[in-house]
């Protein structure tokens, strides 16, 4: 432990943006190969333009981009740590309502 306090906490934010930024490029590459796939396999283009579009699009909306490349302040919606983006499959079966109730519990 340094004997300045913000060093320890500045290499906790620098880890968990690392981890956000491997989770994201996994998540990026992941989508590329199935439509790379989806495209080779049935020759349907339209994936890889709407792929074209969304994803740059989907990037300039992360917290990780707004506060490395925009220089915005991480206060906030861009505070650390980052919620999940809705999952709309899980919020059409009601599932989050099941995880707020669990969030209760353990804070109790």
């Amino acid at each position: 432990m340094s004997r300045n306090g913000a060093r320890p906490r500045l290499g906790r934010r620098r880890r968990y943006d690392q981890k956000k930024a491997v989770e994201a490029l996994r998540q990026t590459m992941l989508t590329v190969a199935m439509v790379s796939f989806i495209h080779y396999k049935w020759g349907s283009p339209m994936p890889l333009v709407f792929q074209c579009i969304t994803q740059p699009m989907n990037m300039l909306d992360a917290p990780l981009v707004k506060i490395h490349f925009f220089s915005a302040k991480p206060i906030g919606k861009l505070a650390r740590p980052w919620k999940a983006p809705p999952n709309p499959l899980q919020e059409m079966l009601g599932g989050d309502k099941e995880d707020e109730k669990a969030v209760a519990r353990k804070q109790d």
